[in-house]
């Protein structure tokens, strides 16, 4: 017993001679460390893409296409608006002609679809190389000039919906009327409106790569403009790698419903009037950092540290206090009392 006091009270001049021999330096070295953790979690969030949602009611959905096997598009007495050459399916004395099967565009091609109260019209652009290729329900393929349409009763998407997978652009601008024509008929190209949702994905343990929506994940989408996904979707023009939308388009009672998602940081609005002005929507940190939980999780815990630390030191004071009143002169024992000592009689 004798011999542990003097090696606990060792140990509490050796642990308080460390905190308190230079404290500036431990508080920045700390706060150091603490802003260092931020940048590095705030870098993963902004190198991390958000995942958005895009629902919106338009006339008109234009796409490159990427991946043209789920591209392809079940028709059923489509009319055919184009000259297929050497196929089996088409006189060629026919200047239009009707056709029953799959259409799947080529890699690259522009896919335009169109609303109209009675039909919708499917062009397909591959620029100057074919824009992909015919089957019939019999089994007979043909190959599709580099521009070619289809128009079929709006009955036939019903109960499938029209596939979206590319870069796209959702609707038109809204532009000046040529004339007074354009109260004769359906409306062209128009977006009535919708929503963006965005989501990020947890980018440090435990909630890595989970999806996790934004503290502010809703935009509303103005009628008569332009959602983009950057392309500038062009036949004659490359792939420009522009985040895709994944999704459908589906006939709607006015228009066409799409319910796409995308993976980007810069998603873009175009407002009506065709002058090019464009929005780019908030979807990278701000959007994200103050919802991720990962974020969370790493406050709670600069907190949990920071009460635990600051408990410690002040169990340290206590016993550096107690130890300092307790010892008379190094023996570690407390000083007996002095018994009274009678006098001598002699």
């Amino acid at each position: 017993m004798q011999f542990a006091v003097p090696n606990r009270r060792h140990f509490v001049r050796t642990l308080n001679a460390h905190v308190q021999r230079k404290p500036r330096r431990f508080f920045i070295g700390a706060s150091f460390f603490l802003a260092l953790l931020l940048v590095i979690v705030l870098y993963l969030l902004v190198k991390k893409e958000p995942y958005v949602v895009v629902d919106a009611l338009t006339e008109s959905v234009i796409y490159r296409v990427r991946r043209p096997q789920l591209a392809a598009v079940p028709l059923e007495n489509a009319l055919v608006r184009g000259h297929v050459e050497n196929c089996s399916l088409f006189s060629a004395a026919d200047e239009s002609s009707n056709f029953t099967g799959i259409v799947t565009p080529s890699v690259g091609s522009i896919v335009t679809y169109r609303f109209t109260p009675s039909k919708v019209s499917i062009e397909i652009n591959g620029g100057d190389y074919s824009g992909g290729n015919l089957t019939s329900d019999d089994g007979v393929i043909c190959a599709l000039p580099q521009s070619i349409s289809f128009v079929a009763d709006i009955n036939n998407f019903v109960r499938r919906p029209l596939p979206l997978v590319g870069p796209a652009d959702i609707g038109r601008e809204m532009s000046v009327p040529e004339s007074t024509a354009v109260l004769q008929r359906s409306g062209r190209d128009f977006m009535f409106g919708g929503t963006v949702q965005v989501f990020g994905r947890a980018v440090a343990p435990p909630f890595r790569g989970d999806l996790y929506p934004s503290s502010s994940n809703s935009f509303p989408l103005p009628a008569g403009g332009r959602v983009s996904s950057g392309d500038s979707l062009s036949a004659k023009q490359k792939d420009s790698g522009a985040p895709a939308f994944y999704g459908v388009v589906s006939v709607d009672s006015q228009s066409f419903k799409v319910s796409a998602s995308t993976v980007s940081k810069k998603l873009k609005l175009y407002r009506s009037g065709m002058s090019g002005e464009k929005e780019v929507f908030g979807l990278g940190m701000l959007a994200l950092v103050f919802s991720d939980p990962s974020v969370i999780f790493i406050t709670v815990f600069i907190a949990s540290f920071s009460f635990s630390m600051q408990l410690l030191k002040t169990l340290h004071d206590i016993a550096k206090k107690n130890f300092e009143n307790s010892e008379p002169g190094d023996s570690g024992e407390m000083a007996q009392p002095v018994k009274d000592v009678p006098p001598n009689e002699h």
